[in-house]
């Protein structure tokens, strides 16, 4: 079940980039370092690693708020590796996706674009 929700989740919020202009290049990327759930090109050529959250239940928060401290180091450490793999010399930036699923069963996307994550 909640793998499912956070298949949908990223489903969503590919097609969500894709209404905004952006090009989604990959999925789910797995590297030794850990996983990015999507990978896309920005309309002005910013390469964009985006992690997804996906909550059906705000009783403990809302989607965005369950990024755990851990999760943010490894989601910034594993985008470094990316980039450095790709060889990629442009301007990146890492952009969070929540997205909550409220009771009358319509959701709530919210893109936060350029985050500072904990050091």
């Amino acid at each position: 079940m909640k793998q499912e929700l956070g298949r949908k989740g990223e489903q969503a919020a590919a097609a969500y980039l894709v209404r905004e202009g952006f090009t989604v290049l990959a999925k789910n990327i797995t590297i030794r370092a850990g996983e990015i759930d999507l990978l896309a090109l920005a309309p002005c050529g910013t390469l964009v690693i985006v992690e997804v959250k996906t909550r059906a239940s705000q009783r403990f928060g809302s989607s965005l708020e369950s990024l755990s401290r851990k999760k943010q180091q490894s989601l910034k450490r594993t985008a470094r590796i990316l980039v450095k793999k790709m060889s990629w010399k442009r301007a990146w930036r890492i952009d969070l996706i929540g997205i909550d699923v409220m009771n009358h069963g319509r959701a709530q996307l919210r893109h936060i674009k350029n985050v500072e994550l904990v050091h």
